[in-house]
């Protein structure tokens, strides 16, 4: 028994309507990413600033920096740059890049939690 043309002609508008949906989600997960790459490197920026300059950090600023700049936002850009690159390429399907994006974007927030599990306000982030 086949489908009748006008049901199948719903089908595919569906169909449509749920790529569009996966696209537009895809493109929304995608910039919080990165967002969230660029907002905490600013935090970390910030902080490392206030306990540069005052009496609270209890280590060396080169190994502060190291610490809790240079190893979370090298993480991090690096998951962004892989984002970038799944997510503009042709080679991946769809449901890869969705995937792709949100491992990635649970690896963003596990360096964060991890590298700055001393600094409870970064959790925010």
């Amino acid at each position: 028994m086949a489908a009748e043309p006008n049901e199948t002609a719903q089908v595919n508008e569906i169909q449509k309507e749920y790529t569009r949906i996966d696209k537009d989600w895809l493109s929304l997960h995608y910039k919080i990413s990165i967002g969230m790459v660029l907002f905490a490197l600013a935090v970390e920026c910030i902080m490392g600033i206030i306990l540069v300059n005052s009496d609270m950090l209890h280590t060396t600023v080169y190994r502060f920096i190291f610490k809790f700049i240079l190893v979370p936002s090298g993480v991090n850009g690096l998951c962004a740059v892989i984002d970038y690159m799944v997510v503009k390429s042709e080679r991946f399907s769809q449901t890869a890049k969705i995937y792709t994006v949100s491992i990635i974007n649970t690896v963003i927030c596990f360096s964060l939690f991890t590298a700055h599990s001393a600094f409870t306000v970064t959790y925010y982030i």
